[in-house]
């Protein structure tokens, strides 16, 4: 594993008029994410874009976050958050970087990044991954089990 990462935070260029991504074009990337006009540039000009880059200053993660107002829904059964959390949105690990330990790092990257807000994740395919991250609750809806799994992080007090 790299724990040489460091995670910094993109910009969009805020005179594009023609919302053109502010990540490079990859093959390691899924582009209907990340490439120009796609998912990450349909949300609000406060989501937050990070990258994280390994000790060669390599990207190897990508990652959407939002600020959420809204509360979770009950049948998740989440403590609550009254003053909002992030819901990381997007999550990816470049694919020559996969199964190395990047995204277990990036995300106590972000975690460290905001200390004092809860972090939430709905899972999308990635449960394992989300599972094995220390300080991460899993959440199952009850009311619909085969519904998304939530991952919360609450704040380290």
């Amino acid at each position: 594993m790299d724990n040489d990462l460091t995670l910094t935070r993109v910009y969009p260029d805020p005179h594009d008029v023609y919302d053109r991504s502010p990540f490079a074009d990859s093959e390691d990337f899924d582009s209907d994410w990340w490439g120009d006009h796609n998912v990450v540039y349909l949300g609000s000009e406060d989501d937050l874009l990070y990258r994280a880059d390994d000790s060669t200053g390599r990207e190897v993660a990508r990652i959407l976050v939002i600020q959420e107002d809204m509360p979770i829904a009950n049948s998740y059964g989440v403590p609550d958050m009254p003053d909002g959390y992030l819901e990381i949105k997007f999550f990816e690990v470049a694919a020559s970087a996969r199964r190395r330990g990047v995204g277990s790092r990036a995300a106590q990257l972000l975690r460290q990044e905001f200390p004092d807000q809860p972090l939430v994740a709905f899972s999308e395919g990635g449960d394992c991954f989300w599972s094995t991250l220390p300080g991460w609750n899993r959440f199952e809806n009850r009311e619909s089990p085969g519904n998304q799994l939530l991952f919360v992080s609450l704040p380290v007090r």
